[in-house]
């Protein structure tokens, strides 16, 4: 049997055993900048140093683009496309259809974003992180035109001018899965990111006036659904473009 001086020197040894592992990392919890990655052939660096290093190479790319690896200006961004939206005449349907083109619609604000968090496990090397932009805006011209087929044969010009929108609280919140290599970087085995925003205030400024201020609320409220649509083009545009400079090593 053990005597009682043994049994205390167990508990000791135990103790300071469990001490020693949560010293080195293995306590499940990953604070920012205290996890340390194992290097084949290297030394061990802080994971989330090299992360939050790839999203200012990521503003950088934002900023400046790479057409050599099609990668396009996101700062300001133009969507490539017009947006044609129909909708009903807002108070008699019968009456016939507005067709509104939004074109030349561009944001900017994306690179000014700020990490807001950014956690990593430690033993699984999965990786959450949201980045948050206080102001973007979104700019386009539009045309809004009235088809009425059985009076007239050809569309009628109705309003056209540009547009401004003010969107506030824009958040970038992505997940994924980090692979890392020497030296001091790392590979992305996965990543999703999701684009949102807390509120988009639309202010329309006509060359052609609106007779009717209901019709010109209508428009607004069509371009800032519209961009509402926009949000998972959005969402794929960073997840790509992150990627690539993740794996290109861009700056």
């Amino acid at each position: 049997m053990c005597s009682v001086f043994e049994l205390i020197f167990y508990l000791i040894s135990f103790i300071l055993h469990q001490l020693v592992l949560e010293t080195r990392g293995y306590s499940g919890v990953a604070d920012v900048g205290k996890v340390n990655v194992p290097i084949p052939g290297g030394n061990s660096i802080p994971l989330e140093q090299s992360v939050l290093q790839s999203f200012e190479n990521w503003r950088g790319v934002m900023l400046k683009g790479s057409m050599r690896n099609e990668i396009p200006f996101l700062d300001p961004f133009v969507f490539p496309l017009d947006i044609p939206i129909r909708f009903p005449h807002p108070f008699s349907p019968k009456a016939g259809t507005y067709e509104l083109i939004i074109s030349k619609l561009t944001f900017r604000g994306l690179s000014t974003f700020k990490v807001k968090s950014l956690s990593i496990d430690p033993l699984s090397r999965d990786m959450s992180f949201e980045n948050y932009i206080g102001n973007m805006s979104a700019t386009s011209d539009y045309n809004l035109k009235y088809y009425a087929t059985e009076f007239l044969p050809f569309p009628l010009t109705i309003s056209k001018g540009s547009a401004y929108g003010a969107i506030y609280g824009s958040d970038l919140i992505g997940t994924g899965t980090l692979l890392p290599t020497p030296p001091n970087w790392f590979k992305l085995a996965k990543i999703a990111m999701t684009y949102s925003f807390e509120s988009l205030d639309i202010r329309i400024y006509p060359e052609i006036p609106f007779v009717d201020q209901k019709l010109q609320n209508a428009v607004s409220q069509e371009i800032y659904d519209g961009i509402q649509r926009l949000k998972p083009n959005m969402s794929q545009l960073s997840t790509t473009t992150y990627s690539k400079t993740v794996e290109l090593k861009l700056s």
